[in-house]
């Protein structure tokens, strides 16, 4: 076994030389999944957060990964020594170290054209490529439009909470009309032309179609209609759809954030009232999309929650409804951000 010591550390120091050559290449399944994980995770926390911070009526912030470097290091050592005696003896050793060195650059959206773009409504032409790519209308309806034909959605929680209840149930029937004709395949929303959108309701509808066109006061023999952006409809062959901001649809959403009991009390958060004085139930108004809990310990089946002034808000795991709309909020984000100029980082960390 002596003999052979120093034909081990020449092996061993070989076959570190392999495993270097080939360490780029490994990392990168295990490296690209976990920070696609780790960034995906972190941006939805960023949105519940930023929902919770307006329940609060306090300033959304969102802050971006602007860029992700990482390097690897091999280190290899290696010893070699003998013993000098009666009977003389060769020693020796290896060693192998592995080192990552990610560098992350933080910065946050801001700039005239980012807050443009987050007060400009989402225009019909955008709703409709979004039902068209699968989206519910009711989900589309209920956080990114204001008022179809003069028929409101809670227009005045598309602001900070309010403390009367907005009108909002003819909205909602609507939006069921939609969905229910939807899933039948009776409606159907597209671009026409260049600029125009149209809506086909089909005349094989049945009773839901007869009363989604009483509802709008369209043309009861007509199957197509025109969509525009506006506040009312000029006539009963045009459809008026007055769509929401992007700040709006977060508003609006905030309000499915619950609020701690003290902070109700305490007048943290606006405590809505219905004529009567009793509380009013916002889940009546977003319950149907999104629900965001709380408590004052972390859940243990939560898809995504964050901490916030000593207390807790999540989404359940098993929620499929509320994540769905959190996709969709993530979704026009990237609609409203994703060809704007990147600024220029906010904060750069090295991490070891």
């Amino acid at each position: 076994m002596r003999r052979w010591a120093p034909w081990g550390v020449a092996l061993a120091l070989a076959s570190a030389g392999c495993v270097r050559a080939s360490l780029g290449p490994r990392t990168i399944p295990i490296a690209r999944m976990d920070y696609n994980a780790a960034l995906s995770r972190s941006w939805d926390e960023d949105l519940l957060l930023n929902l919770v911070r307006l329940r609060y009526r306090d300033s959304p912030l969102f802050v971006d990964v602007a860029s992700v470097t990482s390097s690897y290091t091999l280190t290899r050592s290696a010893s070699l020594g003998a013993t000098v005696s009666d009977e003389p003896e060769l020693t020796g050793g290896v060693g192998l170290t592995f080192t990552e060195n990610p560098i992350i650059s933080y910065t946050y959206l801001r700039g005239e054209e980012f807050a443009q773009r987050m007060l400009s409504p989402l225009a019909p032409g955008t709703l409709a490529e979004l039902s068209q790519s699968g989206w519910s209308f009711e989900r589309l309806l209920l956080c990114c439009v204001q008022s179809i034909n003069g028929i409101e959605n809670a227009i005045a929680a598309a602001g900070p909470t309010p403390d009367y209840v907005p009108v909002y149930e003819t909205f909602q029937q609507v939006a069921a009309l939609f969905r229910r004709l939807q899933i039948g395949g009776q409606v159907m929303a597209e671009r026409d032309g260049d600029n125009g959108t149209a809506l086909t309701i089909r005349s094989s509808a049945g009773d839901d179609g007869a009363e989604l066109r009483r509802l709008l006061a369209l043309d009861p023999a007509a199957t197509r209609y025109d969509i525009v952006a506006a506040r009312h409809a000029d006539g009963p062959m045009q459809i008026a759809l007055q769509g929401r901001s992007l700040l709006a649809v977060m508003f609006f959403l905030s309000q499915s954030v619950e609020a701690p009991a003290a902070d109700r009390e305490a007048g943290n958060v606006t405590s809505t009232r219905e004529a009567s004085g009793a509380l009013f139930d916002w889940s009546r108004v977003v319950g149907a999309i999104m629900h965001v809990r709380t408590g004052d310990a972390p859940a243990h089946q939560a898809a995504v929650q964050v901490a916030f002034r000593g207390h807790w808000f999540w989404i359940d795991d098993n929620d499929l409804t509320s994540k769905s709309t959190l996709a969709l909020l993530r979704l026009l984000l990237f609609l409203k951000s994703g060809d704007i100029r990147s600024q220029s980082p906010l904060l750069t960390i090295p991490t070891r």
